[in-house]
């Protein structure tokens, strides 16, 4: 189950059963493996991605021109990373994401609220309060079209977005999903650790 990284995490995988096991797989983290060598870890790595795989929706056709338009009127501008798109073009991935962060590094990296413009309304989601101003936001999607980004957005936030967008397109219909609470957010920003 979810346990904040650092301590509670480490605790949570101190167990007889979690030590023997070559393969964890953490909820909303990601997967530890654990082998004799590097090489023994690739191959378990590369099994496992064998096993593991499920290809993405197919992408839809993006507007350049809207997305060009919406970015001169939001101050924002286009990710280099054309799939990036698809959190907000593909319907399925926007209904997925617009319930929030599936991961601490994406609340750390791009905070906790899902910026989204529908129907020329603003607005935030999950808690669906309203947005002033994209100036405070990593991202905007929006809606049936693509994904903005702030002028000089960091490295690491355009990898989460990427992630994010690989995750999305995988995810087949009615699987019941958990995204961080309010609260787990909250623990990871407030934490010391990360405000480091």
């Amino acid at each position: 189950p979810y346990a904040r990284p650092g301590v509670p995490l480490t605790k949570a995988i101190c167990t007889e059963d979690a030590q023997s096991a070559d393969i964890l797989i953490l909820a909303s983290h990601g997967i530890v493996l654990g082998a004799d060598s590097c090489t023994a870890a690739l191959d378990l790595l590369n099994d496992l991605e064998q096993r593991l795989l499920i290809p993405p929706r197919p992408a839809s056709v993006l507007d350049k021109t809207a997305l060009e338009q919406s970015a001169e009127l939001y101050g924002m501008t286009l990710p280099e990373d054309e799939t990036i798109h698809a959190i907000a073009a593909d319907a399925q991935s926007l209904a997925l994401a617009m319930g929030g962060p599936l991961y601490p590094d994406h609340c750390v990296f791009l905070g906790r609220d899902v910026p989204v413009q529908q129907n020329r309304c603003l607005t935030l989601h999950p808690d669906k309060t309203p947005l002033g101003t994209t100036s405070e936001c990593p991202y905007l999607l929006i809606a049936g079209t693509g994904v903005l980004v702030r002028k000089g957005l960091e490295t690491g936030a355009m990898a989460m977005l990427r992630c994010w967008s690989d995750v999305l397109a995988r995810i087949p219909p009615d699987r019941p999903i958990r995204h961080l609470s309010a609260t787990e957010c909250g623990d990871l920003l407030g934490w010391e650790a990360e405000d480091y």
